[in-house]
């Protein structure tokens, strides 16, 4: 059985870096528990709700679609 951080709890080692450089590769994502289980990077772990996660999944669809939206502006490639 694997061990995380309560659903309330999140891990992030170095912040400033994750600010600054994101990250290119997609995170796996499991269920255990009644929870919903992100494996970050450098160890970094989410657990959440499925209904949080439900949400949290929903807002990251929309922030990557407006910046590619943007970007795609940014570029010149609207169509």
């Amino acid at each position: 059985m694997r061990t995380y951080p309560s659903s309330q709890t999140f891990i992030l080692k170095d912040q400033e870096s994750a600010m600054t450089s994101p990250h290119a590769q997609p995170r796996d994502v499991f269920h255990e528990n009644g929870e919903v289980v992100i494996d970050g990077p450098d160890g970094a772990v989410i657990a959440m709700t499925p209904e949080a996660a439900l949400r949290t999944a929903g807002r990251l669809d929309e922030a990557a679609l407006d910046e590619l939206i943007a970007a795609a502006h940014r570029s010149g490639n609207t169509g």
